[in-house]
């Protein structure tokens, strides 16, 4: 009897450090889970074409992998063509332009043929020593037809916090790893068009010269004949004011850039109300309904294209 008592108090002893060490284990497991995978908070983002569900953490700490989920449906006659997610090392403006260094991951996927609507995951290591986390979530709709219609709306832009760090000791121009894995998506139409003025800076009322080049090997055609409109802009933010301060006259003419040649328009410093402007920074943008033709192939731009542009300052008579 004695026995077998012992050996079923044994059997009973083992079984329960079995389940205990199990269930320190789980606990274990779960709490190293919940340290390299963060919370996931869910962010909506609409626009004229798309509607966009993001979900992401709400802080990281360096040197961890994190998970960004993106849900995306195309709104009324649109569908989606392709979607860009690139990471930075630092919190980004409202407005990204010409941002370019300190990229740490690049995500391009281009949808053919275009859909209604896509989910995706994505999955981020990042570096031990950056000093905070931009996200920049660009989504193409087009709507099929003749010409195909492209809407290019603003990027979505999402900061998170990244704990454990001081910003102080960090250098902003300290080189990281640049992950890519992309599918290139074709050149857009406009990528070898630039905008330039003839001075950084004007006094009041003086004439600026808006000079617009084809720096590429084929034929460019673009209509309305005058293809930019001029916004107030903000170098501290790197952001443009989307409300137009003049825009010039539409029609229906084209006007032909052959390669290496460029077309000027002069502009007297008055609104689109016919007042004179005020004192300020300025920016010149391609684009708002317009119509580019390269070897034949010509697509309508519905939105401003922000990578084509000018940036100048009108400051009082001296």
């Amino acid at each position: 009897m004695n026995k077998r008592f012992l050996v079923k108090s044994l059997i009973i002893i083992v079984v329960i450090v079995i389940a205990l060490w199990s269930i320190i284990w789980e606990l274990n497991t779960t709490q190293t889970m919940l340290a390299v995978s963060p919370i996931l908070v869910e962010r909506i983002f609409t626009s004229d074409t798309f509607e966009a569900r993001v979900l992401c953490p709400k802080d990281v700490r360096p040197g961890q992998e994190i998970t960004i989920k993106i849900y995306a449906e195309a709104k009324n006659d649109y569908v989606l063509s392709g979607v860009v997610v690139r990471a930075y090392s630092h919190a980004l403006p409202i407005i990204v332009l010409e941002e370019k260094g300190n990229v740490i991951y690049e995500n391009s996927t281009r949808f053919s043929p275009p859909v209604r609507k896509f989910s995706k995951v994505y999955r981020i290591k990042l570096s031990e020593n950056i000093e905070g986390l931009g996200l920049s979530i660009c989504i193409t709709s087009i709507k099929l037809g003749n010409p195909v219609q492209v809407h290019f709306s603003k990027p979505i832009i999402i900061n998170i916090e990244v704990k454990e760090v001081t910003p102080k000791t960090q250098i902003r121009t300290s080189t990281l790893p640049l992950i890519t894995t992309s599918i290139k998506l074709p050149p857009k139409p406009w990528s070898n068009l630039s905008i330039s003025t003839d001075k950084e800076v004007y006094e009041v009322g003086e004439c600026v010269r808006i000079i617009l080049t084809n720096k590429g090997d084929k034929i460019v055609r673009i209509k309305p004949s005058t293809p930019w409109v001029i916004c107030l802009y903000n170098p501290e933010e790197n952001r443009i004011s989307y409300f137009c301060i003049y825009e010039p006259p539409r029609n229906d003419k084209w006007i032909v850039l052959s390669p290496g040649s460029s077309i000027v328009w002069v502009w007297n410093q008055t609104s689109t109300w016919g007042s004179p402007v005020e004192p300020g920074h300025y920016i010149i943008v391609l684009g708002r309904n317009i119509v580019i033709e390269v070897n034949g192939e010509h697509i309508s731009v519905l939105g401003m294209v922000e990578d084509v542009n000018a940036k100048f300052t009108i400051v009082k008579n001296k």
